[in-house]
C-alpha cells in the first residue's frame, strides 16, 4: 500500500494515476530518450492520455513497455524467439514481466494489441489465453488493465478482417468478466461510408492504414481519457499563484516560471516584425525565423477553470516561420538539479502547415545541452487535430554538466500558409520534483 500511495502522488502536488503501457507500435512510438533529450511524440495513443486528462494520468516514458521495430513485432500471443510479446513463447522476459518489475508500481496498464497476431497467423486460442494471463497477473499486483479494442485498420484480406472483429468481440465480452476495463475507440476512427469498416484514411499516416497519425491517436485516446477523467480520484492541479515562487529554504518545490506561470501582468516583450499586442509579464513572444503576416498577442481571462490568464497568439502567415514564447530573463540552474515541466495548451485552426512544440531546454550560456519535450510532433506522421486542449507534461529531467540555465519554451512551428491559427498558453511550471 505504501508503494501504491507513492505511485499515485505526482511531483506537481496532486494525486495522479500512474499508467504503464503494453502492446504494439501504436503505443510504443510515444517516447524516446537519446543524446540527453527526452521526447514525447504525439503519434502514439498513450501520449495523448496524460495530455487530455491534464496530468491526472502520468505515464512516464520509462513506463511504456510496448514494442515497435521493423524486426520486432509485438504479438499478444506467441511472441516467438525474435520478438518481445506480452509473454514470449520462448520463455524470455516479455512486456508483462517488464511492467510487473516497475517501481513504483503503476495503478493502471494500457493495453493495445492484436493486429500483429492476426496478421501473422497466431492461433486465436493463444491470443486469448495470453491476454487472460496478462490480466490476472496485473490484477494480482493491484494494476488495473485498461484494454483499448484493436483499432480499425486497412486489412488486405477478408479473413484477417473477420478475425479482427472476432478478437474485439472476445475482448468486449470477457474483459468485464475478468476485471479488465474495455474501451472502444472504433466509432472515433471508423469510416462509416466504407463497406469493410476501414478507418478514416486521413487519420492514418501509412497505406494500408495501420498506424494512426498525430490526429488519429488524439481521437483514439479520447475515450481512454474520458474513462480516467470520470474517476473520482485526483484532478487537474489548479493551485498556481503569482506568489508560488521557488525558494530553496521555504518553498523548495516552488515554480521557477515567471510570476508563478499564471499569466500575470502585461509587461512582457515582443520581438519581430508584425508581432503586436500584449504579452504577460516576465515572458516574451519572439519571431525566431521566417516572417508572419500577423501575430496578434493578447491576454485572455481563462474560462476553463484554469488559474490566471491565457497568453493568446493569433497567427496568420503565407510561409514558413517559427515563433517562441519563453521567459525574458534566465532561470538559473545547475548540473544535477532535477526539474519537471508542464504547460496548459489550447489550440484551434491547426492544419498540416503548423505544429506545436512544448519543451524545457537547459543551456550552458547560449549552447543548448538538451531538451525535455512534453509535446513533440513528427510532421511525417500527419497533422495535429484541428483543435485540442490539455496539459503537456514530461518526466523529471536532470540538468547535464555545465548547465547554467533552464528555459521553458512553447514554439509554433509553421511550414506554410496559415490563417488565424490560435495557440493559447497557460499555467507554465518548472519545478523541482517533490521528495517521496
Amino acid at each position: 500500500m505504501v508503494e501504491l500511495v507513492k505511485a499515485q502522488n505526482s511531483a506537481s502536488m496532486r494525486p495522479s494515476f500512474l499508467m504503464a503501457q503494453m502492446g504494439d507500435s501504436r503505443l510504443a512510438m510515444g517516447g524516446a530518450a537519446s543524446g540527453g533529450n527526452i521526447l514525447r511524440y504525439m503519434h502514439a495513443v498513450g501520449s495523448w492520455v496524460p495530455f487530455l486528462t491534464k496530468g491526472k494520468v502520468k505515464s512516464p516514458i520509462t513506463y511504456n513497455k510496448a514494442v515497435s521495430s521493423s524486426t520486432s513485432i509485438s504479438y499478444v500471443g506467441d511472441g516467438g524467439v525474435n520478438v518481445k510479446g506480452l509473454i514470449p513463447a520462448d520463455g524470455s522476459p516479455g512486456q508483462l514481466a517488464d511492467v510487473l518489475a516497475l517501481d513504483p508500481i503503476p495503478t493502471h496498464c494500457l493495453l493495445l494489441s492484436g493486429t500483429n497476431d492476426i496478421g501473422n497467423g497466431v492461433p486465436f486460442d493463444t491470443m486469448t489465453s495470453t491476454m487472460l494471463t496478462a490480466w490476472a497477473s496485473l490484477l494480482s499486483r493491484g494494476i488495473v488493465p485498461v484494454v483499448l479494442l484493436d483499432l480499425p485498420r486497412g486489412w488486405t484480406t477478408a479473413s484477417s478482417r473477420q478475425k479482427h472483429f472476432a478478437w474485439n468481440t472476445w475482448l468486449m465480452v470477457n474483459g468485464p468478466r475478468y476485471g479488465a476495463v474495455i474501451i472502444d475507440a472504433t466509432p472515433d476512427l471508423m469510416d462509416i461510408a466504407n463497406a469493410n469498416g476501414d478507418p478514416i484514411a486521413s487519420y492514418y499516416y501509412d497505406s494500408p492504414a495501420i498506424h494512426p497519425g498525430n490526429n488519429g491517436c488524439y481521437f483514439a485516446a479520447g475515450p481512454v481519457a474520458d474513462y480516467f477523467n470520470a474517476l473520482p480520484m485526483g484532478g487537474w492541479f489548479r493551485g498556481f499563484s503569482a506568489g508560488d515562487a521557488f525558494n530553496a529554504a521555504n518553498n523548495p518545490y516552488g515554480n521557477k516560471a515567471p510570476n508563478g506561470g499564471i499569466g500575470f501582468g502585461s509587461a512582457g516583450a515582443k520581438t519581430g516584425a508584425n508581432i503586436t499586442g500584449n504579452v504577460v509579464s516576465g515572458m516574451q513572444v519572439y519571431l525566431i525565423s521566417g516572417s508572419v503576416t500577423s501575430c496578434a498577442c493578447s491576454i485572455e481571462a481563462r474560462n476553463d477553470g484554469g488559474a490566471g490568464n491565457w497568453q493568446k497568439l493569433d497567427i496568420t502567415t503565407s510561409g514558413a516561420a517559427q515563433i517562441w514564447f519563453y521567459p525574458t530573463s534566465d532561470i538559473a540552474a545547475a548540473e544535477g538539479e532535477i526539474y519537471e515541466y508542464g504547460v496548459d495548451l489550447e489550440a484551434s485552426g491547426m492544419s498540416s502547415n503548423i505544429t506545436i512544440n512544448a519543451r524545457m531546454s537547459h543551456f550552458n550560456g547560449g549552447t543548448t545541452l538538451g531538451s525535455a519535450h512534453a509535446f513533440n510532433v513528427d510532421t511525417t506522421k500527419g497533422p495535429l487535430p484541428p483543435s485540442f486542449a490539455g496539459r503537456a507534461e514530461i518526466d523529471p529531467y536532470t540538468m547535464a554538466a555545465g548547465t547554467t540555465k533552464v528555459t521553458p519554451i512553447v514554439a509554433a512551428v509553421i511550414t506554410g500558409a496559415v490563417t488565424n491559427a490560435v495557440v493559447k498558453i497557460g499555467s507554465m511550471s518548472v519545478r523541482p520534483p517533490v521528495a517521496a
